[in-house]
């Protein structure tokens, strides 16, 4: 790992080019004590700069690490973050505590927990993180898929622990959902361990939630569950057995939601472990058949594959790879752009180094752009709280 108290600066707009990169690069700057300068945030996008939710990602890191920051105001281009010092090998005070922010748009709650779980992961005690903002909107993972897919993933192979409680869902334009998050952090002088998932087993059921809020009537998100739920059947085959796949109803009134909102998402689970999901907005006009068939066809797609980690999870993981102790490898796809984002930035931080290889039980092209199937892997830091 680089000289901790020299400035890193990292171009923001390569890549993905998005708030990935400022959030990757800002939670492991938190933990590694490394002081950042990002420029050219979202510089390829229409209207580049920080935006509300990503503002909102910083002053939530500079809650829990105390840290200094420059140029963390809208529409900003260069944010240069300076954390506390970490001593080598472990990670910079963080303490545990009770930690808000509202985005104040219809920016997703879900990004700002991608920003704020790797830090409070080392935290010194639990923490809960209260969060408003948009709970189930565009180009963001929803709630079900943390709740459904990822925090098991981590809980699983990290050995951290959560709970989630959804008070409210919010959808775009007016966000104002509310999510709360309890986060028991690893123990102290312990090490994340690594996450191994190699082998995607055999299907044995499929779970999730629809749900319909506000104005969209009950019978929407019964339609999307019983859609998906015979669309898995007739993909699967005629001697599946039905009771494998349940699809829950959630039905949200009015006052439990701001706004009005369809979806559905899906959790895959596999003989050995591994949880692949799925998910779908509904949109005016689109019915709510064609809602669950694109979660389903995503779904379907990763399974028949035969990988360990979805397409919408896989970046998500790449910090914690890098975070932990030992050697790391899933089974992917090919690589997607946010991923190899996520690969840069932690490779850039950490000095960690990420190898991709052909998956030999199904071999294919390796480079991330290709089709088939590949290993993601590395050799952690280990890092621990003192």
């Amino acid at each position: 790992m680089a000289d901790s108290a020299e400035l890193l600066e990292i171009d923001g707009s390569v890549l993905e080019g998005g708030g990935q990169i400022l959030r990757n690069a800002i939670a492991l700057a938190s933990l590694l004590g490394r002081p950042v300068q990002i420029c050219r945030i979202r510089a390829g996008r229409d209207k580049p700069g920080l935006k509300a939710q990503h503002n909102a990602g910083i002053q939530l890191l500079l809650q829990i690490v105390k840290a200094d920051c420059c140029g963390c105001q809208r529409d900003s281009q260069t944010v240069t973050f300076r954390p506390p010092p970490a001593g080598a090998g472990s990670v910079s005070a963080i303490a545990g505590g009770d930690y808000s922010e509202d985005i104040g748009t219809a920016g997703s709650v879900c990004l700002l927990v991608q920003a704020a779980l790797p830090v409070l992961a080392f935290a010194d005690s639990p923490s809960l993180l209260s969060l408003r903002g948009g709970t189930n909107v565009d180009f963001a993972p929803p709630a079900e898929h943390f709740t459904g897919t990822l925090a098991p993933l981590l809980e699983s192979t990290l050995g951290l622990r959560f709970r989630l409680s959804l008070a409210r869902r919010g959808f775009y334009p007016r966000g104002g959902g509310q999510l709360a998050l309890e986060v028991t952090p690893a123990p102290r002088g312990a090490p994340l361990a690594p996450i191994r998932l190699l082998d995607p087993g055999q299907l044995v059921r499929v779970t999730g939630v629809a749900h319909a809020c506000g104005a969209i009537p009950a019978r929407v998100a019964q339609q999307m569950a019983s859609a998906a739920r015979q669309l898995l059947l007739t993909a699967l085959g005629s001697n599946t057995d039905p009771t494998a796949f349940s699809v829950d109803i959630v039905v949200d009134k009015s006052s439990q939601s701001v706004g009005n909102g369809c979806g559905i998402s899906l959790t895959a689970h596999s003989s050995t472990g591994c949880l692949l999901g799925a998910n779908a907005i509904g949109r005016r006009g689109v019915p709510a058949h064609d809602v669950a068939a694109e979660a389903v066809n995503q779904l379907l797609a990763d399974v028949k594959r035969g990988v360990c980690i979805d397409v919408h999870t896989q970046d998500q993981l790449v910090i914690f790879m890098a975070l932990a102790e030992g050697e790391s490898a899933i089974r992917v796809g090919p690589l997607t752009l946010h991923t190899r984002t996520a690969v840069h930035v932690a490779e850039m931080l950490t000095g960690v180094k990420f190898s991709v290889s052909e998956d030999t039980t199904k071999p294919g092209k390796t480079d991330g752009d290709g089709e088939g199937n590949c290993v993601l892997s590395c050799r952690g830091l280990g890092l621990k709280r003192d």
